[in-house]
């Protein structure tokens, strides 16, 4: 019954919106950030979807902003957005955990054997792209934050011939730094390592595989866009930069701010991440 709460509100909203008016000011809100269409679609589709998962969760932004994209007029725009949860994220987060507790914590076993499902999801999900939606590879994308940015360099770095571009938000090397760095995120994770005995040297040899420079490789400059805050502690410049070069020297572009300052640099973010698309794929 959950489950068609979600649907109900969501059709519920859509109608609402559409004889109130709403959906012809949000359009209008859009084209006051930009007329480009690539980013009105990251915008809803990316960050609004974020924003409803974090203030609803139950994997209510599939069912909010499908509708939403649609009566935006995106259908049929040869625009395909695709998201799904990580392993121990929303709807897969066993019953009783917070979405995203399990997927980085002290079980650092744990740990890498989610960041090993969920690469080899993002490849399951950009062959149903292909298959079921016609999209090819090589228009085809992947763009992930902070943990999800990790994965991703992953997936494109184990898969080059299933994705034809990245664009990577605080990602770095080097992940059991991060988790043995005073940073106000991975804190908690810190001490409770200690607490085990877990030295930094045992935690590189565990995490090691799914560093994101593990399978990149230096023909894949031009495909990587790194988006990354110049005070991120837990990504510092350092090793953003160290990923970068993993990449064959890929673009980084650098906001102000540490790893939550992101919020206040949407539209710069956005517009990085279009360019850097666009081009890699030619506009529709």
């Amino acid at each position: 019954f959950d489950l068609l709460f979600i649907i109900f509100g969501a059709i519920l909203l859509l109608h609402t919106l559409e004889r109130s008016g709403g959906v012809a000011a949000i359009r209008r809100s859009f084209s006051g950030v930009s007329e480009d269409r690539r980013v009105q679609v990251i915008i809803v589709a990316w960050l609004f979807g974020s924003f409803i998962e974090g203030a609803a969760g139950f994997g209510t932004p599939a069912a909010v902003v499908a509708p939403l994209l649609v009566a935006l007029g995106f259908a049929g725009k040869g625009y395909a957005v695709l998201t799904f949860p990580m392993p121990y994220q929303q709807g897969r987060a066993p019953e009783g955990v917070r979405s995203g507790a399990l997927s980085l914590s002290e079980d650092l076993a744990r740990t890498r054997a989610g960041a090993f499902q969920a690469v080899a999801d993002t490849a399951r999900a950009g062959l149903w792209l292909e298959e079921a939606r016609g999209f090819p590879p090589a228009r085809q994308a992947l763009v992930g934050i902070s943990l999800g940015a990790h994965v991703g360099s992953l997936a494109l770095g184990a898969y080059p011939d299933r994705f034809a571009a990245g664009v990577f938000l605080m990602a770095a090397t080097d992940v059991h730094r991060t988790l043995f760095t005073e940073n106000g995120i991975t804190d908690g994770i810190r001490r409770r390592l200690e607490a085990k005995g877990v030295t930094a040297d045992e935690a590189a040899d565990l995490l090691l595989a799914i560093d994101p420079a593990r399978r990149a490789f230096p023909e894949g400059a031009d495909r990587v866009l790194i988006v990354a805050g110049d005070e991120d502690r837990a990504t510092p410049r350092p090793r953003v930069e160290a990923l970068a070069r993993a990449w064959g020297g890929a673009r980084i572009h650098w906001f102000e701010g540490g790893h939550y300052a992101m919020a206040r640099h949407l539209v710069e973010v956005v517009q990085a991440t279009t360019d850097h698309l666009q081009a890699r794929f030619e506009a529709p």
